[in-house]
Formats: C-alpha cells, sequence, structure tokens
C-alpha cells in the first residue's frame, strides 16, 4: 500500500466516551497507513549492530541473540547479551495505567491488566491499534507475532462495548441481552481460540460481560445449550470458523449476532487460505451488513498477501485504516534467528533428531535454564511417532529429564488442550520440555521461552516455515531454528530458502556417525507400536505423493513407493513394509504402483486394540482399551467400538495434517457398520475376534449367515 506514515499518536486529555473528531481528508474510498516511528521510544533504540551469532555453537546462540555495543571481540568471548534488552524489544513507553488516568480506557479494564495480567507497559501494536479501534475505524493491522495483537483487538473492543452499556456512569448500566453477541472473534484453530478466551475472560474479570469459546472436537450441543442459556451471557463469542458456521446455521447463533458490534479475524492470512475462505464468505453472509448494522471489522495478521487484500475489499469499509508495526528498519522473526540444516539420508532421520536432542540437554544454552522445544513433523502420524518414540527414549536422557508432550489433529481436544497449557507452563529453570507437533501449534500460539523450534521433513510452504520458526524469539526474546531434511528434500532448502542462507549445523556428520545413538534408536522402535509405524508409513506416502512435483523424482510414483518402503524398513524399523487398505491407495492415487502391500478394506483389524492382531474390524486405536464386540468373518463388523483411552475407533479419510490416511473418530462411533476382521470364526461363536476367555463373545447367525459380533466381547483392563 502507498499510505504515508501518520505520525505519533497522543493520549493526553482524552475523554472517556467522546470519540475523536473524523479527519477532514479521511475520505471513502482512501485508507492509511500508520508505521511504527523507530525514534518514538528509547526502548526501542538500539545501539550499535547486532552481536555477532554464534555458527560453531547453535546451543549458545541464542545467549547472544540480543543487539548491543559492537566491539573488536576477535581475542576475547563473545559479550553476553544485556538481560533487559530482550523483555523491552516491542514495548512502547506508554503505561496502561496512563491509559486508565486519561480516561482512554476503564478503570475495571485497568484493574485487570495490573492484577490478573500483569502489564505495565503497551507494545509497539497495541499503542498503534487501541486508539485508532477505540475511534471506530475498520482496521488491516499488520504486526510480527508475540507483540501483543490479542490484547491489541481486545482491549479496545471491551472498550467500546464498555461505553455503549455504561454511557452514564452514575446510572444503572443498559447491558444488551444475555444471549447477545457484541464482540465475535474468529480463530484458525482451537488452541489460539482458547488462548484468546482465556486473555479475554482475565481482561473483563471486574465487567458484567462474559465470554464463551466454540470450537471443532467439543460437543455442539452443549455448546449451544451454553449460548441460548439466560443464566450465561455471550458478550463476546470466541470461535474456529467451521464451528461457528454450524451454529449460524442450526443453533440460532444467526439471530444473536444481530447487534453485533466488533467482528475480528485474528491470523487473517491463515484464515483466507484454502479450506478457510468458503467457510469466512458463509460467515460474512450471515452476519448483518456492515454499512447497515454499524458494525466495525478487524483484521489482524503477522503477513499481508494478496488474498488478505482481497477480503479487506469486501469485508472492510473503504475507508479502513492499515495499521503496521513492522518499520523498514525492522526485521521479521526469520531474519534474526540464527537458523542451520541438517540433510541426511533419510533412514537417518530419527536418530539424527535423537541425537540432537541428546546434545542440546547436555548444554544449557543460559546458566541453570534447560532447553523448552519445539519439534514440527509434516504429519499428524510423524508427530505420534516421534512423540512415542521420545517417550520410550527417556531412560537415556540424564535428570533432570524432559517433560515430552503431543500435539497434532488426531488427539482429541481435551488431550490438546492439557498438553499446551502443560507446556507454557513449563519452567525452564525446573526441567527441560519437549513440545512434538504437527501444524496446529504453527501459528499464532504462544509458548513463553522457547529455545530452539525444530523442523523435520519439508514443511508445505516457505510461510509455514517462517511461521514455525516464529515460535521462538517472541517478543523479542532469542531462539534457534533448525531444519532437518532428508537428502530428496534438499530442494526446499536450494529453491524455497534459497535467500534465507541457513547454515549447515556443526558437527552434523558425527550425529549422522553416531552408531551408539543409532542403535538405542532402533531399540525404542520396539517400544513403539506397529500400528503407529503402519499410520506413518501411509501418512508418509500421502504427504509426498502431494510433493511429487517438487521432489521431482525421475521414478515418480514408482519410486514415490520405494522410498516409502525403504522409510518403513530403515526408518520406522518395520520388520515388513506395513499393509495399506486399496481404498486408501484408490485416494492416493497410487493404483497399480508395485511395492505395496494391500489389505482388503474388510480385514483392517485393531493391532493393538487389546484383542488378537485382527481381532476387531475397523477399529482400534494403538492402545485403545477394549470394546463392544467382535467381528465375524466377512460378517458385518460386531457392534459400536467401545470408548478406549485415546480416539478410538472408525476410520474417516480426513483433515489437512495427514493425506489421506486413517483419522479416528472419537468414543463410541465407529465400528458399527464397518466389516470384521478376517479371523472371525465362522461358526456362531466369537472367540477369535473377542477372546472369549475374557468375555462373552458369542455371536448371532449375523449377516451373510457367517456370525455377527455379540456385545458381549471383553471391556478392557
Amino acid at each position: 500500500m502507498d499510505q504515508q506514515p501518520q505520525p505519533q499518536r497522543q493520549h493526553k486529555g482524552r475523554p472517556v466516551w467522546q470519540p475523536r473528531e473524523p479527519k477532514a481528508d479521511a475520505g471513502i474510498g482512501t485508507h492509511q497507513a500508520t508505521t511504527a516511528n523507530q525514534n518514538s521510544s528509547p526502548k526501542n533504540r538500539r545501539h550499535g549492530k547486532r552481536a555477532k551469532k554464534s555458527v560453531d555453537n547453535p546451543s549458545a546462540a541464542i545467549e547472544t541473540e540480543t543487539s548491543v555495543e559492537v566491539e573488536d571481540v576477535s581475542s576475547e568471548p563473545a559479550r553476553q547479551a544485556e538481560p533487559a534488552a530482550s523483555n523491552t524489544v516491542h514495548l512502547s513507553e506508554t503505561r496502561f495505567q496512563d491509559l486508565v488516568a486519561q480516561g482512554v480506557i476503564c478503570p475495571p479494564t485497568g484493574r485487570a491488566l495490573k492484577e490478573e495480567i500483569g502489564h505495565e507497559f503497551l507494545t509497539l501494536v497495541q499503542d498503534r491499534t487501541i486508539l485508532e479501534i477505540l475511534d471506530g475505524n475498520d482496521c488491516l493491522a499488520q504486526a510480527k507475532t508475540g507483540t501483543g495483537k490479542t490484547l491489541g483487538f481486545l482491549i479496545p473492543s471491551i472498550e467500546r462495548l464498555y461505553r455503549t452499556c455504561f454511557k452514564d456512569p452514575s446510572a444503572r448500566p443498559v447491558l444488551p441481552h444475555a444471549n447477545s453477541v457484541s464482540i465475535l472473534v474468529i480463530s484458525p484453530t482451537r488452541e489460539l481460540a482458547q488462548q484468546i478466551t482465556v486473555e479475554a475472560e482475565q481482561l473483563v474479570k471486574f465487567l458484567p460481560f462474559q465470554v464463551q469459546c466454540v470450537i471443532g472436537g467439543t460437543n455442539m450441543t452443549s455448546e449451544a445449550r451454553r449460548l441460548n442459556s439466560e443464566g450465561q451471557r455471550c458478550d463476546i463469542l470466541v470461535a474456529t470458523p467451521g464451528r461457528l458456521l454450524d451454529h449460524l446455521e442450526n443453533s440460532g447463533t444467526k439471530a444473536a449476532c444481530a447487534n453485533l458490534k466488533v467482528l475480528i479475524f485474528d491470523e487473517a492470512d491463515r484464515l483466507l487460505e484454502e479450506g478457510f475462505k468458503r467457510e469466512i464468505d458463509k460467515i460474512i453472509a450471515y452476519l448483518p451488513p456492515a454499512k447497515l448494522s454499524n458494525r466495525q471489522t478487524l483484521l489482524f495478521s503477522a503477513t499481508i498477501p494478496p488474498s488478505v487484500h482481497q477480503i479487506a475489499k469486501t469485508a472492510l469499509l473503504p475507508n479502513f485504516k492499515f495499521i503496521t508495526t513492522i518499520a523498514e528498519y525492522e526485521s521479521s522473526t526469520h531474519e534474526h534467528v540464527p537458523q542451520f540444516h541438517m540433510v541426511v539420508d533419510m533412514c537417518d532421520l530419527l536418530h539424527v533428531s535423537y541425537s540432537l536432542v541428546r546434545k542440546l540437554f547436555s548444554v544449557t544454552p543460559k546458566p541453570q535454564l534447560h532447553p523448552k522445544i519445539i519439534f514440527f513433523f509434516p504429519t499428524a502420524r510423524a508427530t505420534q511417532l516421534f512423540a512415542e518414540l521420545l517417550v520410550a527414549m527417556l531412560p537415556t536422557f540424564a535428570q533432570p529429564r524432559p517433560q515430552i508432550f503431543e500435539i497434532h489433529s488426531r488427539k482429541s481436544q481435551s488431550a490438546r488442550t492439557k498438553a499446551t497449557d502443560a507446556f507454557r507452563g513449563i519452567d525452564n529453570t525446573v526441567c527441560g520440555s519437549i513440545l512434538v507437533s504437527s501444524d496446529v501449534s504453527a501459528r499464532g500460539m504462544d509458548f513463553p521461552n522457547v529455545s530452539h523450534v525444530i523442523q523435520v521433513g519439508a514443511p508445505s510452504s516457505r510461510e509455514q516455515y517462517i511461521h514455525r520458526l516464529g515460535r521462538t524469539a517472541r517478543a523479542g526474546s532469542a531462539g534457534v531454528g533448525i531444519l532437518i531434511l532428508a537428502e530428496f528434500e534438499r530442494f526446499f532448502l536450494t529453491r524455497t530458502l534459497k535467500d534465507l542462507n541457513l547454515t549447515e549445523y556443526p558437527g552434523l556428520q558425527a550425529f549422522v556417525n553416531d552408531q551408539g545413538n543409532a542403535g538405542l534408536v532402533m531399540q525404542g522402535l520396539q517400544n513403539v507400536s506397529e500400528e503407529t509405524k503402519s499410520m506413518a508409513y501411509a501418512a508418509w506416502l500421502g504427504f509426498y505423493n502431494s510433493l511429487l512435483k517438487e521432489i521431482r523424482w525421475r521414478g515418480g510414483k514408482d519410486e514415490l513407493v520405494t522410498e516409502a518402503n525403504r522409510y518403513a524398513i530403515g526408518c520406522l524399523g518395520c520388520a515388513v513394509v506395513p499393509g495399506i487398505s486399496k481404498k486408501t491407495v484408490g485416494k492416493m492415487g497410487l493404483k497399480g504402483v508395485p511395492g505395496l502391500t494391500l489389505v482388503d478394506d474388510n480385514a483392517r483389524g485393531g493391532q493393538r486394540s487389546m484383542g488378537n492382531a485382527s481381532s476387531r474390524g475397523r477399529g482400534g486405536e494403538s492402545q485403545s482399551h477394549g470394546g463392544r464386540g467382535g467381528g465375524g468373518s466377512g460378517g458385518r463388523g460386531g457392534g459400536r467400538g467401545g470408548a478406549g483411552t485415546m480416539q478410538n475407533n472408525g476410520f474417516a479419510f480426513a483433515a489437512k495434517d495427514d493425506i489421506s490416511t486413517p483419522a479416528t473418530g472419537g468414543p463410541n462411533y465407529g465400528g458399527g457398520n464397518y466389516r470384521g476382521g478376517e479371523s472371525g470364526s465362522s461358526s456362531a461363536r466369537g472367540s477369535a475376534f473377542s477372546r472369549g476367555e475374557r468375555g462373552n463373545g458369542r455371536g448371532g447367525r449375523g449377516r451373510g449367515g457367517v456370525g455377527r459380533g455379540g456385545a458381549g466381547g471383553w471391556t478392557g483392563n
């Protein structure tokens, strides 16, 4: 955009509920840009250049990342960074309590900021956005991750609602109807939506407003009951696109949004990516038109691609304000974080990753501060496998051993939330921690003090690489990024990231040649379930099948299958190539490709379902305890799948993390109408498929005369 920067905004003397007079030159059809003033705050000025990053010791790189005065260091060790600098790099000079004193924000919000959140100074993005939003302007705001975007839109939005309800401070407030939604925040991920909800609840602690959150993976009926309850307000609604659309269409939420005052798109670029844009268009269509309802719309994003410009034209009023706190002198995360690469043979990926972790935990980057690492993998099943492997390998780590957390789309929402909260709350001075994640936590999630982001396998795009990297070095703190690729993924380094100039990780060859660690990993893989390996294999096929054009294998899909089989045997430690269903092969377009071990769709048994290897029909998650019913030989599979300890039964082919790979359903779903396992008894007795010694697995004649599994079975441990 070609707008000129506006001068620094002043806060003095601003009354609480008198909006600023509109500017004479802010006419229809124009929008203005506000850019961070690099000289506006001494906290943001830096003297000299950045300290030189340590290339010889990436573990120590986070120690020297903060800017300091440059001196001749050729004959002395690198200086340590000033500890205070990393905590103030994105802060302005404006205090929240100054805004309270000036009447810009109400005392209850100021109290919450002080007592519940504990912030004293505004960040630059908050300093730029709060007044613009309070003026009632539609805004498109750009800011780097970790700079306070969430409070940047929540504080002024809540303040506008407060001013509407408390027009006369001496009178009783006039509150909207309990079910009326005044502020709607749309987030691309469940975890980010929950994070926003927590901050909103803290802000309204001393106000008569309430916050609700609706996201996928939870019970929609109970959500609808809460949304329509007279006893529970819904002034602020935080939602993911798919679930919000469900409620708009089916739960009466459309009527609840009739008097919507503020519509907020957080991580707007992600929301508008393929898969979300259709939902966003439908959601906007369900809401009252902005011009008729006097609704304010805000788009917040770390990047402003063409898709965001396009939605800005349709969702924002013509005189919207473009605000950016990324001035020309500032660098994005990927421009100031030390980044390293490791390109190895595919069969070395796991043991090199393990060796790297062992090294990072043997040399802590700061005295008494343990590493806090996020591993990213391209598929949910690869994430699951590496998490299981790390848990199996924990005895090989020195005390205090790191805590391991796992987040991906195949985990239940409650498990994801529990892991997210636990990882966020880890105290680095007590022990280290490792979060193994798919891309569900790649954007927007704020985890404090992440020391390393390690990406194993080619990310889906350059943008995704950068967003993952942005989980470290947030809000001015330091961090290191490491990218581990198989040889055939080198294209991502040489073509996709060619301008970033990643450095080869020092001592890489020593990791590759460490046969001791390689042997330990192979032993650890024996404790990883065969089902997990099988699903990781299928996910690998699906993911790299989508990258064939970029990889440019001469053998095409034949070579894809050859490499997949090598991955299964040489990397995952499988004794034989795992089977894959004909249906999955068809969905991947691999029908007729040699080298695949095909399995009939009616013969996929649960390999670790506390029964025989093929004791269940198309059910069974690893470690899913028991279940009702087995499956006869070729009959219709037994009953309903039981509630296991993980997400349980049933297969679907959906979700972006794993392309065309089995997705598990929730408890008590799935097994019912799928075909049973092929090892069921041909008689009416179900001993072969339900462990008759442990249950009442008597089957009736069933459909086809072969035997329908009874509801007995055994109920697990």
